[in-house]
């Protein structure tokens, strides 16, 4: 048991990331996590619905404070990346969330093609084109909970789109030996 504790504490800190940031000591990247709720369209809201009320029995927490917390966390990550850059053009950023951030067929794989009822809006959000979604000196944006993994870069941006999940079945294409490197900005 000590070998193991040893072992962790060899890790490194440990971070917890809730609508907040860290700065990685001696480099200019600050690293963003959040859970990134999502705001489906209206015609899908009974689905999102749905799921709280016979899924996940979230009592007290309903579709409004659902999507009320999407946007709050819009608000912090854009309002954040947009001061930071003024105040240090140079700083680069990343973006870790619980949920999916993006509706493309890229992110969501075959998920989005099968989705007739929006089962998807619970865990994706369409944020292409809103800031911060690849803004200048965000480099990379990851998240999980779609069951599907994702590398790739944003057509309009610089920005690295990235998932390696396990999954409820471990997926074909997940590497638990994998890892990001990310260079800052020069």
């Amino acid at each position: 048991m000590v070998d193991k504790a040893k072992e962790c504490a060899d890790m490194g800190q440990f971070v917890f990331l809730d609508d907040s940031e860290y700065n990685i000591p001696g480099e200019n990247i600050t690293v963003f996590g959040a859970t990134l709720f999502t705001d489906p369209p209206v015609d899908k809201l009974e689905t999102l619905e749905s799921f709280y009320n016979n899924d996940v029995f979230l009592y007290g927490w309903d579709v409004q404070q659902h999507v009320w917390a999407n946007h709050q966390t819009w608000r912090y990550l854009s309002e954040r990346i947009r001061t930071i850059t003024v105040e240090d053009p140079s700083r680069a950023f990343i973006i870790f969330t619980h949920n999916c951030p993006s509706r493309s067929v890229l992110t969501l794989g075959d998920t989005l093609q099968a989705d007739v009822d929006g089962v998807s809006h619970r865990f994706s959000t369409d944020s292409e084109g809103q800031h911060p979604w690849g803004a200048p000196n965000l480099l990379l944006w990851a998240f999980g909970s779609t069951n599907h993994n994702c590398d790739y870069a944003d057509m309009w941006s610089d920005m690295r789109v990235y998932s390696n999940q396990r999954g409820f079945q471990e997926l074909e294409d997940f590497d638990e030996r994998k890892f990001v490197d990310v260079v800052p900005l020069e």
